[in-house]
């Protein structure tokens, strides 16, 4: 082995071991912390509740398009309302494909109701809805109705109605309002129409939608104001005489009066004008049946709403 002067002079081995060592020790310092920083996960970020429910919307409609803010619903789509009213997302002129149209859904309101249970459940209504082709008079719009639970940050569905075809004029109702049915914290969709018109008859009519079972269904629907101007023209048909203005109105309230009530009765209060005489105002009480889990009108109230119509 040739000879090393540093190896031979023991001072100067000693300083070139702890150079070496004072390296090495970095080197080990440096590799640690980087295979640390490679090796640690990130803390995942908390879910919301509303993120939650924008994803479900994602995957129902589809991401919303960044042209128009709005998640499309396209008139070539399948797809499936609520049982009593099932759809094909095609023009909802009925017996014809003339007037073809997608539905641009937004979020309309979502409403939390109530705090936390004792098992930490929070409850979510939301409702989506969506205008179709404005230029299509016998078109309709669209809504979508989700009743949610969330806990322990997962978003379960407990009723639903995607696609639910209703309104006129490529619109759907232009206001909504969550109302309690019942004093157990039952809640519902109650919708006012902005109304339609026909000839020289105008109306303006409500509906009233809530989860059962898994589904969001339909309770009610009625007209609300009837205007006719009684001019001479009347039942599609010109020249008749005139008749006279007829101007209802039929204001629909929740009766809270029965606590115990599985849903709470409607009472409805029609007043107006018919054929240019003031009518004395008349109350009626729609019970809510159980069994088929709506409301339904007594004979007596069927046979003035016809006044309506």
């Amino acid at each position: 082995m040739p000879n090393c002067p540093c190896l031979q002079d023991g001072a100067l081995l000693e300083v070139w071991m702890k150079k070496r060592n004072a390296l090495f020790f970095a080197f080990a310092a440096v590799l640690v912390a980087t295979l640390s920083a490679c090796l640690q996960v990130a803390p995942k970020a908390r879910s919301t509740p509303e993120a939650a429910i924008e994803g479900f919307l994602d995957r129902t409609y589809g991401k919303p398009d960044k042209k128009y803010n709005a998640r499309i619903v396209r008139a070539s789509s399948t797809c499936i309302g609520t049982p009593e009213n099932e759809i094909d997302c095609n023009p909802f002129r009925e017996g014809s494909d003339e007037f073809k149209s997608d539905y641009y859904m937004k979020i309309h309101r979502i409403d939390r109701v109530g705090d936390q249970d004792s098992s930490g459940k929070e409850k979510y209504y939301v409702l989506v809805t969506g205008a179709g082709e404005p230029a299509c008079h016998a078109c309709t719009g669209m809504f979508g109705a989700f009743v949610f639970e969330w806990q322990n940050g997962e978003l379960n569905v407990v009723a639903s109605a995607p696609h639910v075809i209703h309104g006129s004029s490529g619109e759907p109702a232009a206001s909504w309002e969550l109302i309690k049915l019942n004093s157990a914290g039952y809640y519902g969709w109650f919708a006012r129409h902005s109304g339609d018109s026909w000839q020289e008859h105008h109306f303006r009519w409500a509906e009233i939608h809530a989860p059962h079972n898994d589904r969001v269904v339909p309770l009610f629907e009625l007209t609300t104001a009837y205007h006719y101007e009684g001019i001479g023209y009347e039942d599609g048909v010109e020249g008749k005489a005139a008749v006279g203005e007829t101007a209802l109105e039929m204001d629909i309230q929740i009766d809270t009066a029965d606590e115990n009530a599985a849903v709470y009765p409607l009472k409805a209060v029609m007043s107006g004008t018919l054929k240019g005489k003031k009518i004395r105002p008349r109350t009626f009480i729609i019970p809510f049946d159980e069994n088929e889990w709506k409301y339904v009108p007594s004979a007596e109230f069927e046979e003035a709403a016809k006044l309506m119509k």
